[in-house]
């Protein structure tokens, strides 16, 4: 390979193409004024943007957020990346997300004393559904030829990073579909035509733009990707009794109906499993610091007050979003009424509230019994057999009915249990 100060007469391109297989979001700043948000009705007073393209408003992808991970994925980083005293071999382009639209899911904290919804803790935040292309440019600096930059793309083929923020809740996984390279030189009179005319065309995707004579696709990489999980497990949960997970009301539901979501979140299973766990290490006579240091280790911890800036990390486990397989069977519409605890009766409004009459009447959807979903936690390291052994305990507790998945486990909903097959 010609040093980094000679040669500079030949350019190369890498083109990667990535899918993104689950949800994913690349966290931005918020417009809101957090200060002046609880007093404006109907406004979120917790609001996760994402970053977007200021030009469309679509979701934006940085380079930097996939350096890094490149960076661990690369078997010799300093020959590609540079290091403290060599600059980078690559110069990494922008990122084309093909306008993927964004959406909004609203969320909320759990007490684990009372198992019910922390006060002030509802938010919204925003991200991209899964299955998004994303296609990103590389730009090599030194003079290398076509058989070095298929080495650098060979590796690349077998890249699986992680994009953007709440990987703990199986946010942002993606894998590399395919691998385009190419070298310009720009001594030759037609390389440097093409350089100057028409690289910004061919860089964002121009029909009517050449490719550089050489461009051609790279065969994938038959290296096991560095990427994939250390640890993995499955289980496959049938529900017993009704379950019902919360929604957002779609454009004309009653304000007294109360949809279900059609999959069971990562968040709502890493929260189950995290109050368990803490849980179950009580009642083995542990310790707290022991729990605590359990629960961070699995879980991850956030900077706690009085550490450095240094200070918190991010959890071993990751627990997907669970899609629920009804089989066909329809969902189920339970009527509810609140009690007054004064009278005994059914609890009456002393006004009008918009449709919903003067009774607090209420309707429920609910996922019918014999329907399926599949629980998916995965690893980056290898856990211990007792980290493993808690997982393992904490399932055997939701099959035993010991404790409900969803909302309203108190009135007789979410009851789960193991499959007779699993996976």
């Amino acid at each position: 390979m010609t040093g980094v100060g000679s040669g500079r007469h030949r350019r190369g391109l890498i083109k990667l193409t990535l899918q993104i297989t689950e949800p994913w979001a690349v966290g931005g700043v918020s417009s809101y004024d957090f200060s002046k948000a609880a007093k404006r009705e109907g406004e979120p007073t917790i609001y996760l943007p994402i970053l977007k393209d200021p030009r469309d408003g679509s979701a934006h992808i940085p380079a930097a957020s996939l350096v890094g991970s490149l960076y661990r994925h690369l078997s010799d980083p300093g020959r590609w990346l540079g290091s403290d005293k060599e600059p980078s071999a690559v110069r990494a382009l922008g990122t084309q997300t093909g306008g993927a639209p964004v959406v909004t899911r609203t969320a909320t904290t759990i007490d684990g004393a009372r198992r019910a919804a922390k006060a002030k803790e509802l938010r919204t935040e925003e991200l991209v559904e899964a299955s998004t292309t994303v296609y990103w440019w590389l730009q090599l600096e030194r003079d290398l030829d076509v058989d070095e930059i298929d080495v650098l793309a060979g590796e690349l083929s077998s890249w699986r990073p992680v994009i953007g923020r709440r990987r703990s809740v199986g946010r942002g996984r993606a894998e590399v579909t395919g691998v385009e390279r190419g070298t310009v030189d720009l001594r030759d009179p037609v390389g440097l035509t093409w350089w100057l005319q028409h690289r910004h065309g061919f860089l964002t995707g121009s029909a009517h733009a050449p490719k550089p004579k050489d461009w051609g696709r790279v065969k994938p990489s038959s290296k096991t990707s560095s990427g994939g999980a250390a640890w993995e497990r499955s289980w496959l949960f049938e529900v017993v009794d009704p379950l019902h997970i919360g929604a957002d009301r779609a454009p004309g539901d009653k304000p007294n109906h109360h949809p279900t979501g059609a999959f069971m979140p990562g968040s709502s299973w890493r929260g189950i499993f995290r109050h368990r766990i803490a849980h179950i290490q009580r009642m083995r006579s542990a310790t707290e610091s022991d729990v605590e240091a359990t629960l961070d280790r699995l879980f991850g911890s956030g900077r706690k007050k009085g550490a450095s800036a240094h200070g918190g990390h991010r959890g071993l486990l990751s627990f997907f979003d669970s899609p629920i397989d009804r089989g066909g069977r329809p969902l189920l519409t339970f009527t509810h009424v609140a009690i007054d605890r004064v009278t005994g009766g059914a609890r009456q409004f002393s006004e009008r509230l918009d449709d919903r009459g003067k009774g607090a009447l209420f309707t429920v959807s609910a996922i019918p019994p014999g329907a399926r979903l599949r629980l998916d936690v995965e690893s980056e390291t290898e856990l211990s057999p007792a980290d493993a052994e808690l997982l393992d305990a904490v399932v055997a507790d939701i099959d035993d009915r010991l404790i409900g998945v969803g909302a309203m486990t108190t009135r007789g909903y979410g009851t789960l249990e193991l499959a007779g097959e699993q996976p």
